[in-house]
């Protein structure tokens, strides 16, 4: 049996496929929206008609993401932070 998605279903599915083509290809800085509208999306699960396990994984991943996210930005801050000591020596 064939089942028919309807349109949030669709954006997203597109979404994923956005967001992970994005992330394999290093676009860190383009990926936040794009994770940002999936999220929000994902989060109205009375609108979505996919299958539970669909479902459960995006927010899996999403969460994934941001967790990860979290991290990159501490390193970032890290690496600055350090950055700033450094340019202080004399």
């Amino acid at each position: 049996m064939v089942q028919t998605r309807n349109e949030t279903d669709k954006k997203v599915l597109a979404l994923a496929k956005e967001a992970g083509t994005l992330l394999v290809n290093h676009k860190y800085d383009e990926v936040w929206p794009v994770m940002g509208q999936l999220n929000s999306l994902i989060k109205k699960k009375d609108d979505l008609t996919l299958p539970g396990y669909m479902v459960e994984v995006l927010e899996k991943y999403t969460r994934d993401y941001y967790h990860q996210n979290g991290i990159v930005t501490q390193a970032h801050k890290a690496m600055t932070a350090i950055g700033g000591k450094l340019s202080q020596v004399e």
